[in-house]
């Protein structure tokens, strides 16, 4: 839930605007507390857009999800970034805008792909294998994949293992530490079948195997 801030806009904030009258204000409040507010000057029935550089993480952990003109609305009525036009009816005056926070949500559990793609993830003994995994974050953040094979901490990259059954798990963390869950694949190692070619008989030109 949003905190409005103990000091009055205002004071404190308004006596840090100079520009001139044919400017507006949009003066940018953290709503929490311990985090400062950011001043933007825009002319007089120009076109702005929303900051796009205020910390978009706050000492709770909460990231920014957009602006409100209320200090206590959940409800976003700018997304950072958003073009907006003279929301202002008087030259030199101040709008106020509440950031708007939410509890950062982890990615989703990964999808682990194995490749080459076997039925029964069933591999020959001696043939290369890999994973790639597939996660999705809610707000958007930038995911990193942490890998375990055989409860090792592992690159997914191709190689071979030995004959036996071994177990993948992959986790999906965003760029501000929200962790999903493991997901796993079991994949099985089976020994090459040996084939025996005899020369005791050609018939038709086949070889006969054995």
């Amino acid at each position: 839930k949003n905190k409005p801030i103990d000091e009055s806009p205002s004071g404190t904030y308004q006596d840090k605007i100079t520009a001139e009258i044919e400017d507006y204000h949009i003066v940018y409040i953290a709503n929490i507390h311990g985090q400062q507010a950011r001043i933007q000057n825009v002319k007089y029935n120009d076109s702005f857009n929303i900051i796009t550089d205020f910390p978009v993480v706050n000492q709770e952990g909460q990231v920014l999800s957009g602006w409100s003109s209320d200090a206590n609305d959940t409800t976003i009525q700018y997304a950072s970034g958003q073009l907006i036009t003279n929301n202002l009816s008087n030259r030199g005056d101040v709008a106020l805008l509440y950031a708007v926070w939410k509890d950062n949500q982890a990615p989703t559990v990964p999808i682990i792909n194995m490749i080459p793609a076997v039925e029964g993830n069933t591999v020959k003994d001696g043939r290369n294998v890999s994973f790639t995994a597939q996660s999705t974050d809610p707000e958007n953040n930038d995911i990193t994949y942490e890998w375990l094979i055989d409860d090792i901490v592992a690159e997914p990259s191709a190689k071979t293992y030995s004959i036996g059954t071994h177990t993948v798990k992959c986790r999906a963390k965003d760029s501000y530490n929200a962790i999903s869950d493991w997901a796993s694949l079991t994949f099985t190692v089976k020994q090459a079948s040996a084939i025996t070619l005899s020369c005791n008989e050609l018939t038709n030109g086949n070889f006969d195997i054995i």
